[in-house]
């Protein structure tokens, strides 16, 4: 397996899962916060608040996987140009050495094979950031969706306190 499909399986995995699924909850606590049910759903919004800390945890994880693709890029184009001078002072030697054409060849094949492991590998570095960059955006929608639901439910149930108060209805 080529390391940019690693990078691409962790994100996909791990993130896209863990995101969905922690929408999915969100939009179903804020429809029980918006329905008007039992006082239970503020508690359970703010629950749902403290896992969203899980996925923090997950951001920082593709952040230091980042940091790590990062480097290991920077090494393996550093890796290819040395072959690719190699290649060349073969290539000046097959000229007198049989082995060295061989080896010449052989060069050849594996500058190939780092050169599409390589942009696979900056092809998944380049969804990093943008999968850093929906996770933040999706906790901020996730979290003020929750916070506004909160906010309105307290409210709703302050106003029904006080409707019940004024009809003599005390709970």
């Amino acid at each position: 397996m080529a390391l940019g499909d690693i990078v691409r399986k962790f994100i996909s995995e791990n993130l896209d899962t863990e995101l969905s699924d922690m929408e999915r909850k969100t939009d179903k606590q804020v429809a029980a916060n918006r329905s008007g049910g039992g006082s239970g759903d503020v508690e359970d919004s703010k629950k749902l608040l403290k896992d969203m800390n899980a996925l923090e945890t997950l951001k920082e994880q593709i952040g230091d996987l980042q940091n790590t693709v990062t480097p290991l890029l920077s090494r393996s184009e550093s890796g290819r140009k040395a072959a690719e001078k190699l290649r060349e002072a073969n290539v000046i030697a097959s000229s007198l050495n049989p082995a060295a054409a061989a080896l010449g060849i052989v060069q050849e094949k594996l500058m190939d094979k780092f050169k599409e492991e390589i942009t696979d590998l900056d092809s998944a570095a380049g969804i990093i950031k943008p999968a850093l960059n929906r996770l933040d955006r999706s906790l901020k929608n996730m979290r003020s969706k929750l916070n506004q639901s909160i906010k309105d439910k307290e409210q709703a149930d302050v106003v029904k306190q006080e409707k019940n108060k004024m009809l003599g209805k005390e709970e």
